[in-house]
């Protein structure tokens, strides 16, 4: 019986020394919080740089080196869409590809508001172009050119399940 209570004394004895060893070790292994609040300062610096694509002048983009043609591209699109909501919804202009997104991210930037004003247009008089600039893919317009070929579109109904919802309730008027 002695050996027995010896035994797990010695047992209780490692098990809480183990548990101290590994409560200790983990307090090492956590990470700083200055890193994390650098890392935050840092990208609050490449901000400030950035241009606002919402707000920003013609004046503004030129100053950074943009040509006029993109300037007025950009101005022209942001016009007609009303709010952008992302840089990359720039490739929708006719002469932005993909390969130049990574210039216009690190020139814009979108500032997060809730008052996003989308301008609505009548889907009966939007040409090819202007409904792919508006964020529909090639086989939505291909869809909706069809059916306005048929006929006048009067609802979202006739374009529910066959294009993207999410740019008719933003920029789509009947």
């Amino acid at each position: 019986m002695r050996k027995l209570k010896y035994i797990l004394v010695i047992l209780s004895m490692l098990f809480i020394f183990n548990f101290i060893k590994t409560f200790f070790t983990k307090e090492d292994n956590v990470p700083r919080v200055e890193i994390n609040e650098e890392l935050v300062f840092q990208n609050d610096n490449e901000n400030k740089e950035k241009l606002d694509i919402n707000n920003v002048m013609i004046d503004e983009i030129l100053k950074i080196g943009l040509s006029s043609k993109e300037a007025y591209k950009i101005i022209e699109y942001r016009d007609f869409v009303g709010y952008i909501d992302t840089v990359d919804n720039l490739v929708r202009i006719k002469g932005i590809n993909r390969n130049n997104i990574d210039k216009y991210k690190k020139i814009f930037l979108v500032e997060d508001t809730e008052e996003k004003e989308y301008v609505k247009h009548n889907i009966n008089e939007l040409s090819e172009d202007e409904l792919f600039m508006l964020g529909f893919s090639k086989d939505n317009v291909r869809y909706i050119l069809e059916i306005r070929n048929n006929k006048e579109i009067r609802s979202d109904l006739e374009l529910k399940g066959k294009v993207n919802m999410n740019v008719v309730n933003k920029h789509i008027k009947f």
